[in-house]
């Protein structure tokens, strides 16, 4: 039991792809459900992701920490985010340009973990979490994709962490 953060660093060495792919797949049910809900989570990054293995041997796996978690129509109310609250490195880059949270923001934070799952690395971990990290990830830095990660994956991957947040897949498109 614990977060996905944590079972990446404790499992690394055992991630194989179909585990990768369960994971990915039962995160995306969860988001989409959220979605589904019209709930934004705002903060979706691997440290709020729960897992828990049973005594069987299932692994099950859920979206936490749903403090920050906005309705989408209140969110469609706000001109601009005055704040700003997360992990840089999952923020979504116009996020980072103070504007409004949206389903598309969550979309490229999911991509990031996914290429966290392929990576077993924190993104942008090599790297001090600031502004110059900021106006990085704005420009267009993002993490690099996985040598050996199955091209479909590596175009979902890629897809989700689109800079135009009209052009990422929804969550139902996942």
């Amino acid at each position: 039991s614990g977060d996905l953060t944590s079972y990446i660093k404790k499992n690394h060495q055992e991630l194989s792809w179909e585990r990768i792919i369960h994971l990915s797949h039962d995160i995306a049910k969860a988001l989409r459900e959220l979605h589904r809900k019209k709930l934004i989570h705002c903060d979706l990054h691997s440290g709020n992701i729960l897992n828990h293995i049973t005594c069987y041997g299932i692994l099950w796996t859920w979206i936490a920490d749903l403090g920050l978690c906005l309705k989408e129509d209140d969110i469609a109310n706000q001109k601009t985010n005055n704040s700003i609250f997360g992990k840089i490195g999952y923020m979504a880059p116009e996020v980072l340009r103070r504007n409004s949270y949206s389903k598309a923001a969550d979309v490229y934070s999911f991509g990031i973990i996914l290429w966290e799952l392929t990576s077993c690395r924190m993104p942008f971990s090599d790297v001090r979490q600031d502004i110059h990290l900021v106006y990085e990830i704005i420009e267009g830095r993002r993490p690099k994709i996985v040598e050996g990660t199955p091209p479909a994956f590596a175009k979902l991957i890629q897809d989700c962490w689109n800079p135009d947040p009209n052009l990422r897949p929804t969550m139902e498109e996942v």
